[in-house]
């Protein structure tokens, strides 16, 4: 019975507290004025106890004008801004400035004791104060603005995409009022110096030279170049240059396939792989190379089930082999040409490739069994049935594939006997 008992209680406990909850949330402003009383206010005013209701007529309409007094825009420290962002206004940018300023405004900021009062009565003022303090930060956003826009200029940057001056303003002041909460509950972590870097490298990722097309996402690209940095210094290097490459293969498979290789940039795979310009071209120096590369990639995986099942004639692996070379050629059809122009040109980058070594893995099986009709050695031969499905799709890539792959095969490998 105590057990049950006790059980009794802590449910009641429980619901009284999620109700405490419930009704924090419906809460308005002028319940909250209601909570400290009318006499009370009165008493901190230094007026009669009825003076609030013979001046406000109910308390709904005194809370109105204590909402429209908090989230004042012309409170808002107009002068000091003014005065911090002017230090940072002339020639290139100026990072020990750029610095003082963001520690500086989280120091004005932690330090503003009306800071609780406004986050208070937007947090426990319900819905209604929702358009008042959008009104109160639109108009600061709009201060600011118009103080940020000369900065860039005189610094020669413009924003980046997807960044314009109202986005730029909000995020920096997101950041600003999220670290200034933090930093006055828990100092510890919440430091001034940690703070304004992570401001000013907000500014600097956002902004680049007038004219520079690089958007946002390719300065992130840009400066994550650690992979490289540790490939350089650890022991495992080539393991993960390795790991960085196929990054690379697989962030760039799907734009080529779906926008051709017009539609793709390098600044764009590096963004999708999460390395630099600069690292993905140690592993790939031009577009071509990339997108020959992929081709390679692309094939290479759909390719070892069917080199060497036994159950099926050589012959036919070879057919399915260069049919799956004829889809992939369909498929990236922007990237098959640069990867023909490697083959055909000899270049160093075509000596090991997967595909032709497919290939001539099954061209060796069908020398022996003296299936072929050319004397030709079976690295030349794989080179002939790869160059020719690729550059048959390149200059017909609606035409049937299947019948392609063996007609293909039919030029250099005798008919069964069977």
């Amino acid at each position: 019975m105590a057990r049950q008992g006790a059980s009794s209680a802590d449910e009641v406990r429980r619901r009284l507290v999620e109700a405490a909850v419930r009704a924090l949330r419906e809460l308005a402003p002028a319940d909250l004025l209601s909570a400290i009383g009318s006499r009370e206010l009165a008493r901190r005013a230094e007026v009669s106890s009825t003076s609030l209701f013979y001046h406000f007529g109910s308390m709904e309409a005194f809370a109105d004008e204590v909402v429209g007094r908090v989230f004042d825009p012309d409170k808002l420290p107009k002068e000091r801004t003014h005065a911090l962002i002017g230090r940072v206004r002339a020639g290139v940018v100026p990072l020990p400035d750029l610095l003082e300023l963001h520690r500086q405004e989280l120091g004005r900021l932690s330090g503003d004791p009306e800071l609780r009062v406004r986050l208070g009565l937007w947090a426990l003022g319900g819905a209604a104060v929702d358009d008042v303090y959008a009104a109160y930060l639109t108009e600061l956003d709009r201060l600011l603005a118009a103080l940020v826009g000369p900065v860039f200029e005189g610094w020669g940057r413009e924003l980046r995409s997807p960044y314009d001056m109202a986005t730029f303003v909000a995020t920096q002041g997101a950041l600003l009022t999220g670290s200034a909460i933090r930093h006055v509950v828990d100092p510890r972590v919440s430091r001034p110096e940690v703070f304004a870097r992570a401001a000013g490298s907000l500014s600097v990722v956002a902004v680049g030279p007038v004219g520079d097309r690089r958007e946002v996402d390719d300065r992130l690209a840009e400066v994550n170049y650690y992979a490289d940095r540790a490939a350089v210094v650890a022991p495992t290097a080539d393991g993960r240059r390795e790991r960085t490459r196929a990054r690379i293969l697989q962030a760039a498979s799907a734009p080529f396939a779906e926008r051709g290789y017009d539609g793709v940039t390098l600044a764009q795979v590096a963004r999708a792989a999460g390395v630099s310009v600069s690292t993905l071209a140690q592993h790939f120096p031009t577009k071509a190379a990339l997108a020959a590369a992929v081709f390679r990639h692309a094939v290479a995986g759909h390719l070892a089930g069917l080199t060497t099942d036994p159950t099926t004639p050589a012959d036919d692996r070879l057919a399915d082999v260069v049919g799956e070379i004829a889809r992939a050629a369909g498929t990236y059809v922007g990237v098959a040409a640069p990867y023909l122009a490697e083959a055909t040109a000899h270049d160093p980058r075509h000596e090991g490739d997967p595909v032709v070594t497919a290939v001539r893995a099954l061209v060796e099986e069908l020398a022996a069994a003296d299936r072929l009709r050319t004397s030709l050695a079976a690295g030349a031969v794989a080179d002939l049935l790869v160059v020719t499905t690729v550059s048959q799709v390149v200059a017909a890539p609606s035409q049937d594939l299947v019948r392609l792959a063996h007609d293909v095969v039919g030029l250099v490998v005798e008919p069964s006997e069977v």
